[in-house]
Order: structure tokens, then sequence, then C-alpha cells
């Protein structure tokens, strides 16, 4: 699940987005990591949530009927600017903003084939010097769906925790990136 750090830089990649932007995350299952991007974003940005809602990798693959979104919307009612998608993200890019992504945030399916597809699907959506954040990067499928794609992604910036960070953003560069790590430690 997602940990204490790994939060803390969501919630502080989500602060230099802006309200000319949008953020976009790609499985938000019970609403941790949607939380920390909307806490973390300037008034006016809007957290596309997308999820089906129907649990975790291994409930589905176990073939359980586990559904989420009710203890999503529970856990995130505070928040406004939260625009809640109920559908696979394979399904969901006409349901975002039409506002270009700033920082897109890829937790969803496990696969190589996913990320790929995630990758592929939203990445022609992203503003230039957007942020791109996937979460379990060192999963076998996850990683090999970034590997495959490494020749189309931003820069490399570094990892905290589970999660790996792209960006040619300029003001998130490797001296925040290091900033933020020391806060957190």
């Amino acid at each position: 699940w997602l940990g204490k750090e790994e939060a803390f830089m969501l919630f502080a990649l989500a602060s230099y987005c802006s309200n000319f932007g949008t953020i976009v995350e790609i499985g938000s299952y019970k609403g941790r990591s949607t939380i920390a991007l909307a806490s973390g974003s300037p008034e006016g940005v809007v957290i596309n949530a997308i999820d089906p809602h129907t649990g975790t990798n291994s409930d589905v693959e176990s073939g359980l009927n586990v559904d989420t979104y009710l203890e999503f919307l529970e856990n995130t009612k505070q928040f406004k600017n939260i625009h809640a998608i109920r559908k696979l993200s394979s399904n969901a890019t006409k349901d975002i903003s039409n506002k270009k992504i700033q920082l897109l945030f890829i937790d969803g399916w496990h696969s190589e084939e996913a990320v790929h597809n995630d990758i592929k699907s939203y990445l022609p959506l992203c503003a230039n010097g957007s942020i791109v954040v996937f979460d379990d990067w060192n999963r076998k499928g996850v990683s090999a769906g970034i590997q495959k794609n490494l020749n189309v992604l931003p820069r490399l910036l570094g990892s905290v925790g589970n999660i790996l960070i792209f960006s040619d953003n300029l003001r998130v560069n490797k001296k925040f990136f290091f900033k933020i790590i020391k806060m957190m430690t």
C-alpha cells in the first residue's frame, strides 16, 4: 500500500500543477493516493481518479466480487476537486477534462500490457513538462511496461519507496527531488 513517504511525494508533486492543467490518477482504490494528490494540488486543479472499483489485482484474479466505490467516495468526500471515473483506464480517456495532464499517476493493473496501454493512451494527453509517476515500479509487469516505453517517457528523476518519477519539468528537477527527500528524513 501507499506509504507515508510516497504520499508526501505525491502531495509535493501535485503542488507543482496549475489550474491550467489537470491530474490523472489511474488506480485510486480506496483513495489514499487520491487524497494526497487532492491535498497538494492548488485550487482549481481537478484530480481525475480512474478506477473500476472492483478490488485489488489479487481480488480480481481470485474471482472475488469486491466493490470499493462507496468506501472511496466516503474517504474522499471532503475534497470537491476529485472527479471519480468508475471505469477501466482503457475506457476513460474521454471522461477526463479537456485540460492537459500535468501529473499522471499510474497505479492500475500491474501487467506489462496494461502499463504499456496506459502510457500509450495517456502520455499524448500530457502537457509539456508534465510529471509521470508509477507505483509498484519494481513489480515485474510494471517494470517491463516502463522499460518498453523508456523512449517516450520524460527523463527519470528517481524513486521514493515504490514510486518512480519521470519529468521534463524544469521546476521539478533533481534539486527539488532531493529537497523533498531531505524534508522526509
